[in-house]
């Protein structure tokens, strides 16, 4: 599917199964879990091929080892359509590089290949060597949320041509042109309203969401106000 400088990264197929199974018992493999991995058999192995989406296998290119797994895989946070980074490899990777390097090999597989907006990672706050890629690849904190029962970081990377501010001195994310547009719209149709003491503005990844804070008496524009301020939201 695409090669890093030492590393062959290839969609799951059946006939990986053995190696996966094997893959799947190795410690290293199964440090800081989120998802569990580890496999009970060979058809265990299959099933979870079978129904593995956005991960692939990883493998050393001089010796046609099966080195651990990683991708870019679809999840859902708060309604967010995201695409988050996954790196896991077995013991005999550690101290050698090959995290960064295949982390580094997605971040511009998602970005240039797929033309994904932004990559997400989840990190638990104890793993510290899968933060110390993260950061160095630019990926940026972004809460504690609970992933499956456990304490997990999110970690957000943007791309160059994203519309989205990807500075960490900003206390939140600016919308996109759209998303500016729809507002600077929205409120030519209300020109009453006071910003700062009817609604709240905040901006997400990919949305700038309305929230109301209280109502005002009087005219406000066209009919039907009432009915839209609860539903508007700016997508970018």
């Amino acid at each position: 599917m695409f090669k890093t400088n030492r590393l062959d990264i290839k969609p799951w197929i059946l006939e990986y199964a053995q190696d996966f199974f094997e893959l799947s018992q190795d410690q290293g493999f199964n440090l800081f879990p989120i998802t569990r991995y580890k496999q009970n058999s060979i058809e265990d192995s299959k099933e979870w091929i079978r129904q593995n989406v956005g991960k692939y296998s990883v493998w050393v290119r001089e010796t046609n080892e099966l080195l651990g797994m990683g991708g870019l895989t679809p999840w859902t946070w708060e309604g967010e359509s995201l695409f988050d980074i996954t790196y896991r490899l077995r013991s005999s990777a550690q101290g050698k590089g090959y995290g960064s390097e295949l982390a580094e090999g997605l971040v511009k597989y998602g970005f240039e290949e797929l033309k994904l907006n932004q990559i997400t990672a989840t990190i638990t706050p104890d793993n510290i060597p899968s933060i110390k890629v993260a950061e160095k690849l630019g990926f940026k904190f972004d809460r504690r949320i609970e992933l499956k029962g456990v304490p997990t970081d999110l970690y957000r990377l943007l791309s160059r041509s994203s519309s989205l501010s990807n500075d960490p001195s900003q206390p939140s994310v600016m919308p996109g042109r759209s998303s500016r547009k729809a507002l600077r719209s929205w409120a030519v149709a209300f020109p009453i309203i006071s910003v700062t003491t009817v609604m709240r503005v905040s901006f997400g990844p990919s949305s700038a969401k309305v929230t109301v804070l209280s109502m005002v008496s009087g005219h406000v524009g066209a009919p039907g106000w009432r009915e839209m301020l609860p539903s508007l939201s700016a997508n970018t």
